[in-house]
């Protein structure tokens, strides 16, 4: 089996810190660099199948080094882009297991070449958590029993699974009060 590589540039350590350590602990081989400098030589010396990148560094913008690394050539997978931050009092590991859930299906459900947006925004009282993917939606008839147990869309029954992860997902968000849905938007 290959080993997924993944390189995450964010210059904020604690957010680097806990994303790096939840994809090590369903160990994905994780590098990580905290300024396009350390990126570009991380990127130089290796081929990864997923860049994770903060759109403000130290040094330079996490879109002109996405681009330099596509037009390297060294694209060989899905861009993920992650915008804001915040703090949350929860359980970082079942939390962690939900957005885990969640990417997983984005990441499965979209092409090689295709895009993950994650926004991050936050108010006094609550955080939001966007993810947008343009793997194509979900039909709408479809979406109402999304989260429901053992229930997988036509396009989930050929990729396995036993139709549970978005479950675990919203029983997850829930237990933390929060709410979740989907929705298609315009490219997925």
């Amino acid at each position: 089996m290959m080993e997924t590589r993944m390189l995450i540039v964010e210059d904020d350590y604690f957010l680097q810190d806990g994303l790096s350590q939840l994809l090590r602990d369903e160990k994905y081989c994780v590098d990580c660099a905290g300024t396009c400098h350390e990126a570009k030589v991380f990127m130089e010396k290796n081929d990864y199948h997923l860049i994770i990148l903060d759109i403000t560094l130290p040094d330079g913008n996490g879109l002109d080094l996405c681009a330099a690394w596509r037009n390297a050539g060294k694209n060989t997978g899905k861009s993920f882009n992650i915008s804001g931050n915040a703090f949350l009092r929860c359980d970082s590991d079942w939390l962690g297991e939900a957005f885990l859930n969640v990417l997983k299906n984005s990441c499965e459900h979209t092409q090689d070449d295709g895009k993950i947006l994650v926004f991050i925004e936050s108010s006094e009282a609550s955080v939001t958590v966007t993810i947008e993917d343009n793997g194509g939606g979900i039909p709408k008839e479809q979406l109402r029993g999304l989260f429901h147990r053992f229930l997988r869309s036509y396009r989930a029954a050929s990729k396995g699974g036993a139709g549970i992860g978005l479950a675990i997902t919203k029983t997850i968000v829930e237990k933390h009060h929060g709410t979740i849905y989907a929705e298609n938007t315009a490219e997925g």
